[in-house]
């Protein structure tokens, strides 16, 4: 077996097999010229300007209710007014079809029951092509920002 010999360290007892290898390490990441100073500066900078381009687009937008205003913004802003109509009149009759079920007859409580499950299901139908609509809008405004920061980066 080969003997260690141990090396007294501010820090207490080395190895000093460990220490020539972590010394002979550091020179060969130095050489490679693997991440430096620099490079580490470089990243902390594109961080930072890409957290400030963050700040300033979360400034722009207002929530919720900012998101679903883009959907009024297109061509289709008619569509969408008249499906927050319809979400309206879904909603309530959600409401009279389920008031309907659990004062209903024995008889009648399956009519009133598929009712209210069609009513549900066009209401999350109606829901989600608003939300689709409101999506479709804040892609295009992300890609016409996308495209004037690539232009002004030329």
């Amino acid at each position: 077996m080969r003997s260690i010999k141990r090396v007294k360290s501010p820090k207490g007892y080395q190895n000093s097999a460990r220490s020539s290898f972590l010394r002979h390490n550091q020179s060969n990441f130095r050489a490679t010229g693997m991440m430096t100073m620099t490079d580490n500066d470089r990243t902390k900078e594109q961080v930072s300007s890409a957290s400030q381009e963050l700040d300033e687009l979360m400034k722009e937008n207002q929530g919720i209710t900012g998101y679903l205003k883009l959907g009024f913004q297109s061509s289709t802003a008619g569509l969408v007014k008249l499906s927050y109509v319809l979400a309206i009149l879904l909603t309530a009759i959600i409401f009279f079809t389920g008031y309907k079920f659990f004062n209903a007859e024995q008889s009648q409580q399956v009519f009133w029951g598929v009712c209210l499950i069609l009513s549900f299901n066009a209401q999350v139908a109606t829901k989600l092509w608003i939300f689709s609509q409101s999506n479709r809008n804040f892609i295009a405004k992300e890609i016409r920002l996308m495209e004037l920061r690539l232009k002004a980066q030329r």
